[in-house]
């Protein structure tokens, strides 16, 4: 029951990981869609001359911005990998401990059974040793 738990408790994080991933996916689309802008607005900047200077600024701090979303965004994506890697980590050592506890119960009902065996014949012993003495 407990294996169960951690198993559903993994999947459930890997399903919230993966929406993470599609919220990363429009953070990298806004970036570039936003690099584009920039890019375009330092055009229309240039075009513009001295009266679009101020413009020039805004669009070189939009590219800058730009920038940085995606670097993060590539930053969390890295790390949200690493983090699936270690979600199928822990799956595969609770499979493991699953298959040794089972191995473990068989052998403890092998003990069980091998012990009422070895109580039914010193039962049996003792009658027959009650039987002799009188």
């Amino acid at each position: 029951s407990s294996v169960s738990n951690i198993v559903q408790t993994v999947k459930q994080t890997e399903e919230k990981i993966n929406e993470i991933d599609s919220i990363l996916s429009a953070i990298q689309n806004i970036a570039s869609q936003s690099n584009l802008l920039s890019l375009n607005a330092a055009i229309e900047a240039a075009r513009a001359g001295s009266a679009g200077l101020g413009f020039s600024v805004v669009a070189d701090e939009m590219r800058k911005l730009s920038s940085l979303s995606s670097t993060s965004a590539k930053e969390i994506t890295k790390t949200l990998s690493e983090i699936k890697a270690l979600m199928l980590k822990i799956v595969q050592e609770v499979d493991i401990s699953n298959t040794i506890a089972e191995a473990q119960a068989s052998a403890t009902e092998q003990i069980t059974t091998t012990l009422e065996e070895i109580t039914s014949a010193s039962e049996v012993m003792v009658n027959l040793s009650k039987i002799e003495l009188h």
